[in-house]
């Protein structure tokens, strides 16, 4: 009769790295075991990623639906998405511990906007004029009023023409590209087969494949090209194709 395995000892998380090195809209978030302390610390230095001491139960309590880190060789790190959600819940902790108030509010009065009778001034926009003080329109000797060219009327006036589409137009989520790869020191280090997760106006948010584990990058359309339409991608790896 074999003796049962001793359960594994819980990992006890004493870093949380958080940051936005890739991308403002990509927020990241890990936490790391005692014994990666100071790889850690350098990675995280170097990738531009900062880092919290887990000491008091506040801070444990970041660490929710935050996944572990994974130090590599090199200074890397491989550090895991996030929603916005528990990143704007670390920024505030952050900012608590700092003696700041928490994360503004999107409304005018606490972002410090002005209100919409100063708004206008200064902007180079026409102010629209109240009935009062709008210029009459010229009349002639006996009264009448004198006809005067104004600007077309809807009906008259040709509609701006559609921008021309291109094939990136036709592009989704879910699209195999070959978009351009950074490293960690946002140097080009070559182009690589993605898919593409989101499209955000000109950009493409592309996950690689071929490392399921590093955060999908956003990517310029410039640095996106798109496939043959007879290219394989299940196929791109079968020495028989």
């Amino acid at each position: 009769m074999t003796k049962p395995e001793p359960p594994k000892p819980i990992p006890l998380p004493v870093l949380l790295v958080y940051g936005k090195p890739t991308s403002p809209d990509l927020p990241q978030a890990s936490w790391f075991r005692p014994e990666d302390r100071l790889a850690v610390r350098s990675a995280a230095q170097n990738l531009k990623f900062s880092v919290i001491d887990i000491v008091t139960e506040a801070e444990r309590a970041l660490i929710a639906d935050v996944h572990e880190g994974v130090v590599k060789g090199g200074d890397r790190l491989i550090v895991g998405s996030v929603s916005l959600e528990v990143y704007q819940r670390i920024e505030d902790h952050v900012r608590k511990a700092s003696g700041a108030s928490a994360s503004p509010v999107t409304s005018n009065e606490t972002k410090g906007d002005k209100p919409t009778s100063e708004q206008n001034t200064n902007t180079g926009e026409k102010r629209i004029e109240s009935p009062s003080t709008a210029k009459a329109p010229p009349t002639a000797p006996d009264g009448k009023v004198v006809a005067t060219k104004s600007a077309a009327s809807p009906s008259s006036a040709k509609p701006d023409p559609a921008p021309p589409r291109d094939a990136w137009d036709a592009l989704h989520v879910g699209s195999h590209v070959l978009g351009k790869y950074w490293d960690a020191n946002r140097e080009p280090i070559g182009w690589w087969i993605g898919v593409i997760t989101a499209i955000n106006g000109n950009d493409f948010v592309i996950r690689w494949p071929d490392e399921p584990n590093k955060v999908p990058q956003k990517i310029e359309r410039k640095h996106v090209a798109i496939l043959h339409p007879t290219f394989d991608v299940a196929r791109e790896w079968d020495p028989k194709r």
